[in-house]
């Protein structure tokens, strides 16, 4: 297997780990080994570009400086040009000079990365392949099942579904459930996102995934082999 590219950053580089081989984006009760023809690898260079497009690279590119040109005075030789003892000198606003402008310092610039479309819908089915093994399917998360905006009850969920203290979740719902949302921001080793939000960084970033079962079919009908990604 190729080793991926490097990522643009040091965070992204650490979720670009390889974990498990290529497996079938299926709860565990259902999941059958992958024929040939639905095998994908398990790192790709589409996945590695899209890990560094992450909100880690997507910086704001307002950064700058000013240059000599923009710098306001040093119209005025500041001294003679002999006589003085001194290096010969035609404006105070030179780099050289304290107070004068910046030679080759920032300015504004786009750092968005361009990728096609299919290529991030690639990205996004090799990583959910690639985390599938670390994957536990739960029961839909409903307001009923949590009425109250409560750390605790997120958390001692967590517990009950295998996520270990100190491990990285992702936890995926098919839609945004507010109490649900709420109480998992607090935690901070976990990510909370929908289906239609999901992001490669934090599908490679995270230990543990804990997906609804309305979300796994969401998932399975548009990155499966047949799914409507690919059409």
């Amino acid at each position: 297997m190729a080793r991926p590219p490097a990522a643009a950053c040091r965070l992204c580089a650490a979720a670009l780990r390889p974990r498990h081989g290529p497996v079938e984006l299926a709860p565990a009760a259902a999941r059958q080994a992958p024929t040939p023809a639905q095998q994908r690898p398990a790192f790709s260079a589409n996945g590695a570009s899209s890990v560094s497009s992450c909100p880690h690279t997507a910086l704001q590119g307002t950064a700058s400086t000013l240059t000599r040109a923009e710098v306001r005075g040093g119209g005025k030789k500041p001294f003679a040009q002999k006589g003085t003892g001194q290096a010969r000198r035609g404006s105070s606003r030179s780099p050289l000079v304290v107070g004068g402008g910046v030679a080759f310092g920032p300015k504004p610039r786009d750092w968005s990365i361009k990728m096609n479309k299919k290529e991030r819908r690639l990205a996004m089915a090799t990583a959910l392949q690639t985390a599938a093994a670390s994957m536990t399917v739960v029961d839909d998360l409903t307001a009923e099942a949590f009425p109250e905006r409560k750390t605790k009850a997120v958390a001692d969920a967590l517990a009950r579904w295998g996520v270990a203290d100190g491990e990285h979740a992702l936890l995926i719902t098919s839609a945004s459930v507010p109490t649900v949302a709420d109480s998992a921001r607090n935690i901070g080793a976990l990510v909370h996102s929908t289906v239609a939000a999901l992001s490669v960084y934090d599908v490679l970033r995270a230990d543990k995934l804990v997906v609804e079962a309305s979300a796994v079919a969401w998932l399975n009908n548009w990155f499966g082999s047949e799914g409507e990604a690919w059409k």
